[in-house]
C-alpha cells in the first residue's frame, strides 16, 4: 500500500491484501479517492496479457467490495471466471444422514452476485446418477428433489441441469431420449440399472446452485450420487464492449460526456495505424481529447477555459502493433492523469486560479 493507491491526498491504509483509502482529509467523499490496485473481471487482466492462473479481482473497481483471490481460465476463445464451492465432487448420498446438501462459495455473497450480473454468460453443471431413485417427479406431480438457487436466501427450482426454468423435467426431456419416453427425466424410470441425469444450468437468474434437496433416497435398493460444479462464467458486460473500425470516418457516437469536475475514462485498443484520434468531446470552447499521437506517444488533452492543457506518454515501442493496449485518463480539479499499459503514469496539475468545469454540448465521439 503506498500513496499512489489513493488519489487526491488520501491516506492509504492495508491489512493483507486489500487496502483502504480514508478521504476524509481531501474534501472528497466516500471512495472518491480510491483507485483500485486489481482488474475487475478475468477479462481485463486477459487484455493485460495474463494467462490462466489465479488473481485478485476488484468487481466493483473503487466502490466498497473487497479485491478477492479467483482463478481465470484463458482459453483461446473465452475467459472464464471459475468459482468455486465447499464440494464439486461426485457425491454419494448416505440415506442414512440429512438429504439437503448445502454449498458455500470461495467469495463473499456480493462479489458472487456481482459477478453473475455483470457476466455475458455463466453456467453450472447439475448431475444425478441413480439407481432406483427417482429425481423430481411422481405420479401426481409433486417434486421429490429441487435445487435452491438465485440471490439472496434463493428460490426453489424443480428443473434440471439442461432444461428449461419452470418445466420440472430433465435434458432428456428436450433432446426426446430418456429412458422411458413418457417421462421427463430419466432417474424417473426408477430402474435397478443405473441412469443419469446431468446438464448444465444457465438461466443466471437461477444461479448459483445454494442447496440440493433429494427426496427419493431412503428405500430398499436405492443408491445416488451427486455433482454441482463450480461457478464458471465469461464476458464482462459492464466493463468492456468492443467495436472495430475498418476506416478513417469510422465512429461510434453517444451522448454528451458529463465530466464536469471529474472524468475518468477506461479503454483498450489495437491498431495498425500510426496516429489517430481514439475519443473526443467538443464544446463551444471547452473539449477533452484521447488520441495516438505518433506510433509510440498517446496524448490526452483538455480545455476547461485556461487554455488546453496536455498529458503525455511515450511508449518508447511501437503501439501500432496490432496488440491491445490499456489506456487510463483522469482529470479532476487538482490535476491530470494518463496511464498506458504498465507505464509510470504522466500527470499534470491544473491551474491553482482558474476555470475548472468542462463545458461540452456536442456528442462524444469514439
Amino acid at each position: 500500500c503506498s500513496p499512489s493507491h489513493c488519489e487526491h491526498g488520501g491516506s492509504c491504509t492495508q491489512s493483507w491484501s486489500t487496502f483502504r483509502c480514508n478521504c476524509s482529509s481531501t474534501g472528497y467523499s466516500g471512495a472518491t479517492c480510491h483507485s483500485s490496485i486489481y482488474e475487475q473481471s478475468c477479462e481485463a487482466y486477459k487484455h493485460r496479457g495474463n494467462t490462466s492462473g489465479y488473481y485478485y479481482i476488484d468487481v466493483d473497481g473503487s466502490g466498497p467490495i473487497n479485491p478477492q483471490l479467483i482463478f481465470c481460465n484463458v482459453t483461446e476463445d473465452k475467459t472464464w471466471t471459475v468459482i468455486q464451492h465447499n464440494n464439486t465432487e461426485l457425491t454419494k448420498i448416505q440415506p442414512s444422514i440429512e438429504r439437503s446438501q448445502h454449498f458455500e462459495y470461495t467469495v463473499n455473497e456480493e462479489q458472487l452476485l456481482a459477478i453473475i450480473s455483470q457476466s455475458e454468460y455463466c453456467e453450472q453443471e447439475l448431475a444425478y446418477h441413480c439407481r432406483k431413485s427417482r429425481l423430481p417427479n411422481t405420479p401426481d406431480g409433486a417434486p421429490l428433489s429441487w435445487w435452491v438457487g438465485g440471490p439472496g436466501a434463493g428460490q426453489r427450482q424443480t428443473y434440471w441441469g439442461g432444461a428449461l426454468p419452470g418445466s420440472q423435467q430433465c435434458a432428456c426431456s428436450l433432446q426426446e431420449n430418456c429412458v422411458d419416453h413418457k417421462l421427463h427425466c430419466n432417474c424417473d424410470a426408477d430402474h435397478t440399472a443405473w441412469a443419469n441425469d446431468s446438464g448444465l444450468l444457465t438461466h443466471k437468474e437461477s444461479l448459483p446452485v445454494r442447496s440440493l434437496v433429494l427426496g427419493d433416497v431412503q428405500k430398499p435398493g436405492s443408491e445416488s450420487s451427486y455433482m454441482v460444479g463450480p461457478l464458471r462464467c465469461y464476458g464482462d458486460n459492464s466493463v468492456w464492449d468492443s467495436a472495430f473500425f475498418d476506416k478513417e470516418t469510422s465512429y461510434l457516437h453517444f451522448p454528451t460526456f458529463h465530466g464536469e469536475l471529474s472524468a475518468d475514462i477506461s479503454l483498450l485498443f489495437k491498431t495498425t495505424s500510426s496516429s489517430g484520434v481514439l475519443l473526443e468531446n467538443l464544446g463551444i470552447r471547452d473539449f477533452i481529447r484521447l488520441e495516438l499521437g505518433s506510433s509510440t506517444e498517446v496524448l490526452f488533452s483538455f480545455d476547461v477555459g485556461n487554455g488546453p492543457l496536455e498529458v503525455r506518454v511515450k511508449a518508447g515501442v511501437p503501439l501500432n502493433d496490432n496488440r491491445w493496449h490499456r489506456i487510463q485518463a483522469e482529470r479532476n480539479v487538482r490535476e491530470a492523469s494518463l496511464h498506458l499499459d504498465e507505464l509510470p503514469a504522466a500527470t499534470m496539475e491544473s491551474p491553482a486560479d482558474g476555470h475548472i468545469h468542462l463545458q461540452l454540448n456536442s456528442q462524444l465521439f469514439v
